[in-house]
């Protein structure tokens, strides 16, 4: 979450999920990320 090397656009993988980094918040300090689905998980019925 605090890694300076990530680009808009990045897909983060963490233990949570998977998520898209969306760019530095309006306070300039946290950085915002949009949960994604789980892409091996497409397609496939829920259990």
């Amino acid at each position: 979450m605090n890694d300076s090397l990530l680009q808009k656009g990045d897909i983060v993988v963490t233990d949570r999920g998977f998520f898209v980094f969306r760019g530095p918040a309006p306070d300039g300090v946290t950085n915002e990320f949009t949960r994604v689905p789980d892409p091996g998980l497409a397609g496939k019925p829920a259990r």
